[in-house]
């Protein structure tokens, strides 16, 4: 079995559409559209991943990023609570 920690690490699969990624200069962005709150982490284009987080609805929160050129955000995942 995994611990918390480990588990809280990974990423559990493509989040819905209702969270929207956007880059930033040095950050990424996650929007919740959500109605409920979402724990995610960005994928970026390098393959590199932020740490999980929970975002709230109706909020957007800020997550680690490289910029829009090569470290870009693909992908927004779901993290296990």
């Amino acid at each position: 079995m995994r611990g918390l920690a480990e588990r809280a690490a990974a990423g559990t699969g493509e989040a819905p559409a209702c969270l929207a990624p956007a880059p930033g200069r040095r950050h990424s962005f996650v929007t919740n559209g959500c109605a409920g709150a979402r724990t995610v982490r960005v994928v970026q284009a390098g393959g590199t991943h932020s740490p999980c987080r929970t975002v709230e609805p109706r909020t957007t929160a800020t997550f680690a990023g490289y910029g829009p050129d090569d470290g870009h955000p693909v992908r927004i995942d779901l993290c296990e609570p």
